[in-house]
């Protein structure tokens, strides 16, 4: 056995030995996988005595999609009027394969490595909302320090700067979000540009009761994501600004005031869930419940 307390004994993933052990006992053995640790073997360590190596694979506990890297135009390329903010079409290359979240981030989950649950309406097969920049952010670093990831974001009171070479998760870029929600297609919708059609795919105002639905209920997009268009605004990195000409991973404008929400929400109409609007929220501390999150990470 184990013994029954830690002593000196150590749990070792790979090279990296375990910090944080949160119980021990001759059987059982609770603790946190080392930062940075992959996938690989494991073995205990007792008055310095190894035991037998075991194999081990990390798993995330977000269900996931992985959106391989290439290139689109971004904007407005379907046959409805642009919204508030410009919609300029240009051509943007998204240089790595990234993975994203297959659904909204839920209450559950949110509650479960947060500790708390800010949601309006609350129940655990529905989408987290009223999440803020800020929690969002937060959340991110959180989720991956329990994934043994190597965490994104820098937090220094409102101010927030990011590790784009980290693969701990993240929330998308703008670019990112929109190549990720049009997977291929060029109209307004990944259903086409037909308003009827998008109640295949979205919960708006039209057909949501003004109210978020458990997520994954709709048609998914040819990457396997779901609510892309409707339930959720899913807030983005970057601030609200004018688009460039082509670029490559564009992560938006350094500073600013609004911070990009997209998708639209089961409050919204059915142009303004078009896969190229591009909605906002007035502060990074600003929650309401029609605004939620998607997240992504490196592969």
């Amino acid at each position: 056995g184990f013994g029954n307390s830690q002593a000196n004994g150590s749990i070792t993933f790979n090279t990296a030995n375990a910090s944080q052990i949160t119980s021990w006992n001759n059987s059982r053995i609770v603790c946190k996988v080392p930062e940075g640790a992959t996938s690989g073997n494991l073995f205990v360590t007792v008055k310095g005595k190894k035991s037998n190596e075991l194999t081990f694979k990390l798993t995330s506990i977000v269900p996931m999609v992985l959106i391989p890297h290439g290139s689109f135009q971004m904007g407005n390329t379907g046959s409805m009027p642009a919204g508030p903010q410009p919609e300029t079409p240009h051509q943007v290359t998204i240089s790595k394969d990234f993975y994203m979240s297959k659904y909204e981030i839920s209450q559950t989950l949110y509650t479960a490595v947060m500790g708390n649950n800010p949601s309006n309406q609350k129940s655990a097969d529905l989408p987290v909302d009223r999440v803020s920049f800020m929690m969002s952010v937060e959340f991110c670093n959180k989720l991956s320090d329990l994934e043994g990831l190597e965490k994104c974001y820098t937090i220094n009171g409102t101010s927030v700067s990011c590790n784009w070479t980290a693969k701990g998760w993240r929330l998308a870029t703008e670019a990112e979000w929109e190549y990720a929600c049009k997977a291929g297609t060029t109209e307004d919708f990944y259903t086409g540009s037909s308003i009827p059609t998008l109640a295949t795919a979205a919960w708006y105002s039209e057909n949501s009761s003004e109210k978020s639905h458990p997520s994954g209920e709709k048609k998914p997009n040819a990457y396997g994501l779901y609510d892309m268009h409707g339930n959720l605004s899913e807030l983005c990195w970057d601030w609200v600004g004018s688009y460039g000409g082509s670029e490559t991973d564009p992560k938006g404008p350094s500073l600013g005031a609004w911070k990009i929400a997209r998708s639209g929400s089961w409050h919204n109409s059915a142009t303004f869930c078009r896969s190229s609007m591009r909605g906002w929220m007035d502060a990074v501390t600003m929650q309401s419940s029609a605004v939620g999150l998607r997240i992504v990470r490196l592969k």
